[in-house]
């Protein structure tokens, strides 16, 4: 089950700032399966609120191991990484309105 999460929403928004296809639907997993093994599936990563993002370098299904990546982060995984984090640490531009200031009233 995907759950609708602050997280997943920024994942979202920084891939479309990005100009990266975002596409939101129901998902088999005889597709990602047929992805894998014609060498279309290059990483994946889930998201969440303590995580933040974290690659998946291992999809069991049906009695088979699939490897992803070789277990190494990918590219667009680190990046959106490194820019959530770096937004929430103030290191990079809040271009998008995340950070809101505490005040103590």
């Amino acid at each position: 089950t995907i759950l609708p999460d602050i997280t997943r929403d920024s994942v979202i928004q920084l891939c479309k700032s990005e100009g990266i296809k975002v596409e939101e639907r129901n998902l088999a997993i005889d597709e990602v399966i047929n992805a894998f093994e014609n060498g279309k599936l290059d990483e994946a990563f889930g998201s969440g609120t303590a995580a933040v993002i974290t690659p998946v370098g291992l999809l069991g299904y049906k009695g088979r191991e699939y490897t992803i990546n070789d277990f190494k982060v990918g590219k667009l995984t680190q990046k959106l990484y490194d820019t959530i984090t770096g937004i929430q640490w103030g290191h990079m531009e809040d271009k998008f309105g995340w950070i809101q200031k505490a005040t103590k009233d």
